[in-house]
């Protein structure tokens, strides 16, 4: 058999195409790099709560972990996610008397392409022991809070972008233009 396949080789009228077995139709990039400095773009500087006598937004993008890779099969796009996104956040209270209390704390993402539909799992937490960083916290973390339509439609952008894929592969403006 290998001598048959040499002698169809040397034939000028068959092209002999090298492409790995069953995956010629198969392309892979990894996206994480993109993630990380789309997310920390986004995210940094975002207000999560912005009313009369209160203040919060992430103030910090700490770190990200995981990996991303966008798939073309035939194609096709397919984005496959997997994140962890560390953030800070930092708020202040303005009280009655006009006195300003701040806090911060962490807000922590998770996002995967096969959890929930790609809903965010966050996880926000106090670096503070103080009553009003706490409070904070769970004004953070209520079910009606006003932060988590923010911080939804942020990430509901991003995974948009993600997912159509066209923006991961565009030059990246310098930060001076």
């Amino acid at each position: 058999m290998g001598r048959d396949f040499d002698k169809l080789s040397r034939n000028k009228s068959v092209v002999v195409q090298e492409n790995p077995v069953d995956q010629w139709h198969w392309t892979e990039t990894d996206v994480t790099e993109w993630c990380r400095l789309t997310l920390e773009k986004k995210l940094t500087g975002l207000e999560l709560i912005r009313t009369t006598g209160i203040n919060v937004s992430i103030s910090r993008f700490r770190r990200m972990r995981g990996e991303a890779t966008l798939l073309n099969r035939r194609g096709e796009r397919i984005a496959i996610w997997d994140l962890d996104i560390y953030l800070e956040w930092s708020g202040v209270v303005r009280g009655v008397n006009g006195e300003t209390i701040g806090g911060f704390g962490s807000y922590d993402i998770h996002l995967a392409h096969d959890d929930n539909d790609g809903e965010p799992q966050v996880k926000v937490s106090t670096l503070q022991e103080t009553k009003e960083a706490k409070a904070m916290v769970k004004l953070l973390t209520m079910p009606q809070s006003p932060a988590t339509p923010v911080m939804y439609r942020a990430v509901e952008q991003f995974l948009e972008e993600l997912k159509d894929g066209s923006s991961c592969f565009a030059r990246p403006q310098s930060e001076t233009s």
